[in-house]
């Protein structure tokens, strides 16, 4: 995960804030994530994060947070997959699969369902690697 926060700063990616699920294995990716891109972003714990969330309690709550450039989901399979695809605007039967480490950049202009995600990039944990 280091090569990848590494990948990812390299990238000119700008996180603001992260948000993790409360279980340890998500907590510690969030930490290493927010030292590998310079250590200075807030982690926050998302009950709703956990593989039992609720999706529209994350999306409510990215809008209260639209303001900030960048915020970054780490959380579990098949959770987080289901999600991406829900921010695209798609079924959750349309999941998106992240290895342990992948990564995807979903932009979106307005959090009012249905919502219109844009997917503008994902990446495996073996490219990851590469770049890193």
């Amino acid at each position: 995960m280091q090569r990848h926060a590494t990948a990812l700063a390299s990238l000119g990616v700008q996180i603001e804030e992260i948000w993790t699920s409360p279980l340890v294995r998500a907590r510690q990716t969030a930490d290493v994530l927010a030292t590998g891109l310079g250590g200075r972003i807030a982690i926050h714990e998302v009950t709703d994060l956990a593989p039992d969330g609720d999706f529209d309690v994350i999306r409510r709550r990215l809008a209260q947070h639209s303001r900030l450039s960048g915020v970054a989901l780490v959380g579990h399979e098949p959770y987080l997959g289901e999600f991406t695809s829900y921010l695209l605007g798609g079924p959750r039967s349309l999941m998106i699969r992240f290895k342990k480490g992948g990564v995807a950049l979903v932009e979106i202009d307005d959090f009012a369902p249905p919502l219109r995600g844009e997917l503008c990039w994902l990446l495996t944990p073996k490219q990851m690697g590469k770049m890193g």
